[in-house]
């Protein structure tokens, strides 16, 4: 049942070029374990949040929208389903990507599949997952900036309804700062950031917050305090103060617990 290859027409959408100045970035990271309500589901990544993402892609056609996975850490039922759900209904600016592809990825001892890191409570996933997906995205973001032209390079989380990439506060923040941060009851956010090439935003994620990020996930500890007390750092090396603050502008909701799982996935046992 399982025996369709469709990788062929992958290499179709991944060679199709879009000429936009920005980028959004969204990631999952998938163990062995799955990250999901019901255990017995025959497909380990939610196709609801690839949908989300789709829908997202609509919003901003002029984007280039990239799914960061990491196809060979699936079991072959999970690789079908994902593989399958985005040739059938992905519009043209998303592509499916490899995490593999990103050096920083691939040759971390930090994000193979057995290097465990003690979890929060609360998350159903694998043991440390979520602290992974921390430095992953900091790694997606800079490879973007590293292999493409583009001018935004931007990062969300996959349950964020609208990643407002015109919204005129991002802009703002961009032209100003050249970084821009989500935002929750209780302050800054990191399932959501934006960078802009060539700015001091680019510098603070390079010379700073992967460095944090990784001496942090090497201890144990999740990414949000390396991005909090490196702004601070840096808001103080650049004589901007409350930097944090000024940057988390974009509102997400974030309950800390895993995305809802639709009824009708549910009932097909595909998640």
């Amino acid at each position: 049942m399982f025996a369709f290859d469709v990788s062929s027409f992958f290499t179709v959408r991944a060679a199709r070029k879009n000429k936009g100045r920005q980028i959004l970035n969204y990631l999952w990271v998938c163990h062995e374990r799955p990250y999901a309500l019901n255990f017995d589901a025959m497909c380990h990544v939610p196709l609801n949040a690839m949908d989300n993402v789709f829908e997202n892609a609509k919003k901003y056609p002029d984007a280039q929208v990239c799914l960061w996975m990491n196809l060979d850490e699936m079991n072959d039922t999970t690789r079908y389903f994902v593989q399958s759900h985005f040739y059938l209904f992905a519009p043209d600016n998303v592509r499916l990507c490899n995490l593999l592809d990103i050096p920083a990825y691939r040759h971390s001892p930090m994000l193979k599949p057995n290097y465990e890191i003690p979890e929060e409570d609360g998350f159903i996933c694998r043991p440390g997952t979520l602290a992974k997906v921390d430095l992953a995205r900091l790694y997606v973001i800079k490879h973007c900036f590293e292999t493409t032209s583009a001018c935004d390079v931007f990062y969300s989380d996959m349950d964020v309804k609208d990643a407002q990439l015109n919204a005129p506060r991002h802009t703002r923040c961009l032209k100003t700062f050249g970084m821009v941060f989500a935002k929750t009851w209780d302050g800054i956010e990191n399932g959501y950031m934006a960078f802009r090439r060539d700015s001091k935003g680019q510098a603070f994620l390079t010379e700073s917050l992967i460095g944090r990020t990784e001496e942090r996930l090497s201890k144990g500890l999740g990414g949000w305090h390396a991005l909090k007390d490196g702004l601070d750092a840096w808001g103080k090396k650049t004589g901007i103060w409350l930097l944090q603050w000024r940057l988390a502008v974009m509102p997400i909701p974030h309950s800390g617990k895993p995305m809802e799982w639709p009824v009708s996935y549910q009932k097909m046992g595909i998640n």
